[in-house]
């Protein structure tokens, strides 16, 4: 079984630091009572309220067609979830994407985000390159 991820860490006054994770997880799978071990791996310390798992517009019906209301509620959140995750981002990129946050982020030190390497430049130009 395959992972895509993006992941982004912020730093808030009132937070500190904390990660969001936007992940597909494939149709039966599901992070609930999963995300302990993971936040114990990662150099956390598991407590309650420390892991918030949220599907994002709801379950895609597989097969469904892309027209149907069920793909464009899916479609509509998912962009609402990337356009949040990239408020992070430098000024001049946040007006040519028409982002209404921009520019709220605190110091982070060392990476501030990332993606799984199956959709990674190298993944994409190789899928590129192998269609007709």
């Amino acid at each position: 079984m395959r992972l895509w991820a993006i992941w982004l860490r912020e730093r808030d006054s009132g937070k500190g630091e904390y990660v969001h994770i936007l992940l597909h997880l494939p149709a039966g799978m599901s992070l609930r009572n999963r995300t302990c071990r993971w936040i114990e791996n990662a150099g956390g310390t598991y407590r309650a309220g420390v892991s918030n798992v949220t599907i994002i517009g709801g379950r895609l019906a597989h097969g469904a067609p892309a027209d149907s209301p069920t793909c464009e509620h899916y479609r509509n959140n998912a962009r609402n979830v990337v356009r949040y995750l990239l408020k992070s981002c430098g000024a001049e990129v946040g007006e040519r994407l028409e982002l209404s946050r921009i520019g709220q982020r605190g110091v982070i030190t060392g990476k501030r985000c990332g993606w799984t390497q199956n959709i990674g430049k190298a993944a994409r130009n190789v899928s590129l390159a192998q269609q007709p």
